[in-house]
């Protein structure tokens, strides 16, 4: 079972049962447990995908919880217009996952065509103050964006 193991830890790719990716728009169903939380009907971004849980951010700066997959449905539209475009820069560099770091959003993926980063000063236009690009452990490569949501 070669196949279905990294050979590196930390270098697995994260997948859910429903599909879902870094930079997909997501809706918190309405059950007991998101209602408790106050999430029902929360929209959100998708920054990160565990088999059984996903990271979302509700807010540009990263705000957001862990949830479990099956809390979450796909939703087209975030209804957030700065959340939206988060999800798009995550889309175009192809992220696995991102993180929030004092103000600067990064994020991790493997590949990275040149042209997601004109793609990315474009969509971000005035908004992008800094772009870098580093290398991160063994196989992933950092992009480092701060902007102004």
């Amino acid at each position: 079972m070669l196949g279905s193991m990294a050979r590196f830890p930390g270098t697995e790719t994260h997948k859910n049962r429903a599909g879902l990716r870094p930079g997909d728009g997501v809706r918190c169903r309405r059950s007991r447990a998101n209602a408790e939380a106050g999430l029902a009907d929360r929209r959100g971004i998708v920054c990160e995908v565990r088999p059984d849980n996903a990271r979302v951010a509700f807010a540009a700066d990263g705000a957001g919880a862990w949830l479990p997959n099956e809390s979450l449905l796909p939703e087209a539209d975030p209804a957030d217009t700065a959340l939206a475009l988060l999800g798009r820069v995550l889309h175009t560099l192809r992220a696995e996952r991102a993180e929030f770091e004092e103000g600067t959003l990064i994020v991790f993926g493997e590949e990275l065509p040149a042209a997601a980063i004109d793609a990315v000063r474009s969509l971000l236009g005035e908004r992008l103050v800094t772009c870098t690009l580093a290398p991160a452990g063994v196989h992933e490569i950092a992009t480092r964006l701060h902007w102004h949501p």
